[in-house]
């Protein structure tokens, strides 16, 4: 009775950083799930006193590792031909999400919007890379990575700072940030929360992006 158990779920690289397993028996199935394009979710369990009654996965150690559940997002089959459309009006177009790189590179890929001389960017890589430098990457950087929304709203704005009009969209309430920071800030009205949909300027009753298109056109 004055014990707890307390399940925690994550990144995969996070939970399994902090768990006590070998940890190098799912790696392989982690890489595996990865190159299938995956949204990957960690899951743990560890035992603690019963002297709190919330724990974050930052304090939490010695974890046993559970389970990696993958999800897969269903992907337009128009959304190519939207991508390549606005590309070719001169609009640079970039996804920033809170995913493995593996994953959004893959989805990317499969949409047409990370050609093989794109640069792709974790939140690691930003802060290790100086103001101007990044500046001077946003022009082929086509996918951001394990993006926190913090980062997320820094990103939108580096873009401003360079002379650009940035919109944003989005559907979560980490969006909300960098939705507010933007110039145009749109939300996915069947998707979205309703939060999302306050902060936005605009709010898609279709989700599509051929609507932005076509708005803008």
């Amino acid at each position: 009775k004055d014990r707890i158990i307390g399940f925690f779920m994550g990144s995969p690289e996070l939970v399994l950083a902090r768990c006590a397993d070998n940890v190098h028996q799912y790696e392989k199935e982690l890489t595996r799930m990865l190159s299938q394009g995956l949204r990957l979710v960690g899951l743990a369990m560890g035992e603690f006193l019963a002297t709190k009654t919330e724990f974050s996965l930052q304090e939490a150690q010695n974890l046993s590792f559970l389970a990696l559940i993958g999800m897969q997002d269903s992907i337009r089959e128009d959304l190519q031909k939207v991508i390549d459309q606005v590309k070719k009006s001169g609009f640079h177009l970039a996804m920033i999400t809170g995913d493995h790189p593996q994953t959004a590179v893959y989805v990317a890929k499969e949409v047409g919007l990370y050609k093989p001389n794109d640069n792709l960017m974790t939140e690691a890589d930003i802060y290790r890379t100086s103001k101007d430098d990044f500046l001077s990457l946003l022009d082929s950087t086509t996918v951001f990575a394990r993006i926190t929304p913090g980062t997320k709203m820094d990103i939108v704005s580096a873009y401003q700072k360079r002379g650009n009009i940035v919109a944003m969209t989005g559907d979560g309430i980490n969006d909300v940030p960098s939705i507010l920071a933007a110039d145009i800030g749109i939300a996915m009205g069947q998707m979205g929360t309703e939060v999302t949909k306050r902060a936005a300027d605009i709010v898609l009753l279709d989700d599509s992006l051929q609507s932005i298109v076509d708005g803008i056109s």
